[in-house]
């Protein structure tokens, strides 16, 4: 609980549990308990021709009311003591004072019409019922989590140094081992293709409902069934570690959690359940007061149903019903929020900021062509993936693979470093390499010729739209390497539907002009921005949120982290790097945009349903405090009875 304001969120917790299955099930069984009871009160209330006997009303509505209502006055009396006041303090008093008043009643013999155990039992009963729903919205999320863990299966088949297959259990699986994963077997960690195609059913941890083609260097998860093909995966994730684990800790994160407006409410809640005891004390005296002895009842009756009547319990059921509902359904569609901040900011986003590699292309680019000056090309290609092969950058990989693919032994690399989103350097062989964009290699060249030698190099890749790395071997131009990445199957689906959903779309990324008018010309993107730098990403982030906008940043390498952390959303793609994970708020587990357009849909759904439940809460309880305070009575001679006054609460 927030010790700043009182949530009403955990009170709705019996226990440490906090909605697991021994906690619905005892919630359940309390429900069924008191219905049972209530039914026959309410029944023989309402019936002309006879009523039950006032004893036996009596001991019916003390087991409802402290027997199955047990934990609800609990938390009553906690709230009192913590000084946080809350819905079920004014369930607690409404409830005591109603069976009170009645008993009281009863042993005056004004049993005719001053009688309320129905009420008490009922408002009981009613507030049963929405813990029970309550419960029972968190469990669909557990049991979602639960049916992606039931798919890890129990062996592993781990291919030893000498190259033999041996079955182990799941959980004896380490980073780094080999595994052979066969058509229609699941897989037990997460891991990289190193052998082979598979077609990978991931729509329980994506929310893609087509089969989708995985191969070589290509991620995969644990939980994913392979449909066809066999294929070899290093592991790089196992228990705790992979993305199915992930799922579960951020769900359970982001639904404990309270959004904004829902702990505005709490703060409003601290101070009106004092307000609305107040005014039912003053409500009952004043009845007291104006009416007489004659009005006792009256003013009791109406002190009570201005109790029940103001129980806020849009906020105490609804509000923690949607987050439930919302952070679990954003974990079926592979939309993993970190928090509630993040499900709630992300609906209120007017521009997202997008990075091109790997997030709207596959992020798995291919050398196009190798250019040299007057060097050797393998020479010159060995030494560049020497340093590369230390580097995240999916260029980097593409000119080790290269390498690899063509035999040329890599280098050891000595005075590594990496300038992300640039380049990077260092020293293989004595001689001292320096691979990235031009601006990059252009500050590391020397003499007069350096500057002639790389404007001959960019003039020989003609219009420019391709990606290009430069290269420079001790402070002189060598070479320049151009590469081609295919776009991201539903990349301009995903831009339709984010330009649909209203929002703005910019295109920022490291690459040359030319490759990124290409792909955003292709996918409709108008705003673009080229041969950007990662603090110059992060300072686009921050220009647009000066200029009054809210800004979601989409990426995936260590790059885009500074931008990531810069926004008032941060999205990594779950293909990704750690470090962009670790800057962001949402995580797409399959990488896909598309996603991001459901997600502020979802958002917005979510928190369009908690302003709703607010404003009728309020909204009601403006209507209806003064008539459950009698102030049709003396005209008309109405007033609310406290057992319509706790079912139209509910409602």
């Amino acid at each position: 609980m927030n010790s700043e304001h009182g949530d009403t969120t955990a009170a709705l917790h019996c226990g440490p549990g906090h909605g697991g299955p021994a906690e619905l099930a005892d919630m359940q069984r309390r429900l069924v308990l008191a219905l049972t009871l209530t039914l026959p009160l309410m029944v023989l209330a309402m019936s002309a021709a006879w009523r039950m006997p006032v004893v036996g009303s009596a001991l019916l509505t003390a087991a409802v009311v402290f027997g199955a209502g047990r934990p609800l006055l609990a938390r009553g009396l906690s709230s009192l003591r913590t000084r946080q006041p809350d819905m079920f303090l004014l369930i607690s008093v409404g409830v005591l004072v109603a069976y009170v008043a009645s008993l009281s009643a009863a042993l005056l013999g004004r049993t005719a019409t001053h009688l309320y155990f129905e009420t008490a039992a009922a408002l009981t009963t009613l507030t049963l019922l929405g813990q029970v729903l309550e419960l029972r919205a968190r469990r669909l999320v557990d049991e979602a989590v639960g049916q992606l863990e039931s798919l890890l299966p129990a062996l592993a088949h781990r291919m030893d140094e000498d190259g033999h297959e041996r079955d182990i259990t799941t959980d004896q699986v380490r980073t780094g081992d080999r595994l052979r994963v066969r058509p229609g077997e699941a897989l037990p960690a997460d891991g990289i293709v190193i052998d082979g195609q598979a077609r990978l059913d991931e729509s329980l941890l994506s929310g893609e409902a087509s089969p989708v083609d995985r191969g070589e260097g290509q991620r995969v998860m644990a939980a994913t069934v392979n449909h066809a093909g066999s294929f070899l995966m290093s592991v790089t994730g196992t228990g705790q570690y992979t993305v199915l684990a992930g799922i579960g800790r951020l769900t359970e994160s982001a639904r404990q959690g309270r959004p904004a407006i829902a702990r505005l409410a709490d703060r409003v809640s601290a101070r009106f359940v004092p307000a609305v005891l107040a005014m039912a004390a003053l409500t009952a005296t004043a009845w007291w007061t104006l009416g007489g002895q004659e009005q006792f009842w009256l003013g009791l009756v109406s002190a009570i149903s201005v109790v029940i009547i103001a129980c806020p319990c849009a906020l105490g059921l609804a509000t923690p019903m949607s987050v439930a509902v919302g952070t679990g359904l954003g974990a079926r569609m592979g939309v993993l929020f970190r928090d509630i901040e993040a499900l709630e900011r992300l609906g209120e986003i007017d521009v997202v900021v997008i990075d091109k590699t790997g997030t709207l292309t596959e992020g798995r680019p291919s050398v196009e062509s190798f250019k040299v000056t007057d060097r050797d090309e393998s020479r010159c290609l060995a030494l560049a993936a020497s340093v590369e092969a230390a580097s995240e950058h999916p260029v980097a990989r593409a000119l080790v693979r290269l390498a690899e693919s063509r035999d040329l032994g890599l280098r050891p690399v000595e005075s590594f470093r990496a300038d992300p989103g640039r380049g990077a350097e260092g020293s293989v062989d004595g001689v001292h390499v320096s691979v990235g964009n031009l601006d990059f290699v252009a500050e590391r060249t020397a003499g007069e010729d350096g500057p002639t030698r790389l404007a001959a190099l960019e003039a020989g890749l003609g219009s420019g739209q391709a990606t290009r790395a430069f290269i420079a071997i001790d402070g002189r131009p060598a070479a320049v390497a151009t590469f081609t990445d295919k776009e991201k199957p539903g990349s301009r689906e995903a831009v339709d539907m984010l330009t649909n959903a209203g929002l703005e779309i910019v295109l920022a990324s490291g690459d040359s002009r030319g490759a990124v008018d290409r792909l955003a010309g292709g996918l409709g993107i108008s705003t673009r921005h080229a041969s950007v730098s990662p603090a110059g990403k992060a300072r686009l982030v921050e220009r647009l949120r000066a200029g009054g906008k809210r800004v979601a940043m989409a990426g995936d390498g260590v790059n885009d982290a500074p931008a990531l952390a810069a926004s008032d959303v941060g999205i990594a793609m779950g293909t990704g790097t750690g470090m962009a994970i670790a800057a962001s708020a949402v995580t797409l587990v399959r990488g896909d945009l598309r996603a991001v357009a459901r997600a502020v849909h979802l958002s917005r759904a979510t928190m369009r349903n908690i302003r709703q439940n607010l404003a009728f809460a309020f909204g009601y309880n403006a209507l209806a405090l003064p008539l459950a305070a009698g102030v049709l009575y003396p005209v008309w001679g109405l007033a609310l009875d406290p057992m319509v006054a706790s079912i139209t609460m509910s409602l």
